[in-house]
């Protein structure tokens, strides 16, 4: 199994963007903060989920994180 990780910072996202990156053989799932604007991203794309900030939590708990929500 392999993951590759990008991260979108910013709090917008154009249905331009969107359709560039559905060119990409990727099948993306977003994990926003816990704020409006990363829930319209979920929504956007279809998979995942929101959660606290990414950037305030230990290495593990992001794994926890993302291993809860991939099965």
């Amino acid at each position: 199994l392999r993951w590759e990780f990008w991260a979108l910072l910013d709090s917008t996202f154009s249905a331009g963007l969107h359709r560039q990156l559905a060119t990409l053989p990727y099948d993306f799932r977003v994990i926003g903060d816990n704020d409006a604007a990363s829930e319209l991203l979920v929504k956007f794309f279809g998979k995942g989920f929101v959660a606290s900030d990414l950037d305030e939590l230990q290495q593990h708990e992001v794994s926890n994180l993302i291993f809860s929500h991939s099965q």
